[in-house]
């Protein structure tokens, strides 16, 4: 392919990831401008896909945040849910957390995993109390033994 069919394609690249940063509020990182400015100066199919791999993640930079919002709220919305769904969490405070925190790139996450490790404990805690349960009806149905004295005692 020829530097000038390179460079009107990678020019057609640059201004749809520039109008999606403009869309989505993002400047373009330096690293765009110097990757094309290098193609520029030096023509070749290495400066090319090195100048598109920077102009393609801005693009997808760009459209990511555009879309993020509504994302990133279903999955705040899906971690509160599942954690209200948790054994052993108060209502409230699912409640609270629910509304008092900042949804932001991991809210979501820590929702469920907060809610996962609810889940754990609660059956961690009821596996450890059917144990107790089964070693005290065990130590129950050994007949009981008069007190023997101990060692050293002398029955005079």
């Amino acid at each position: 392919m020829s530097d000038a069919l390179l460079a009107a394609r990678l020019w057609s690249q640059a201004q749809a990831a520039l109008a999606a940063g403009r869309a989505a509020e993002i400047a373009p990182p330096e690293a765009l401008w110097d990757s094309i400015e290098h193609f520029l100066a030096e023509p070749a199919a290495s400066t090319f896909l090195a100048a598109v791999r920077i102009v393609e993640q801005h693009r997808r930079r760009a459209e990511v945040e555009r879309g993020a919002p509504g994302v990133l709220r279903r999955s705040f919305e899906d971690g509160a849910e599942a954690l209200a769904a948790a054994p052993g969490i108060p209502a409230a405070l699912a409640s609270r957390l629910a509304t008092g925190l900042p949804v932001d790139l991991h809210a979501g996450d820590r929702l469920r995993a907060l809610a996962a490790l609810a889940s754990a404990h609660h059956a961690l805690a009821a596996r450890v109390s059917a144990d107790l349960a089964a070693r005290r009806r065990l130590f129950q149905s050994f007949p009981s033994r008069g007190r023997r004295p101990g060692r050293g005692s002398s029955k005079r």
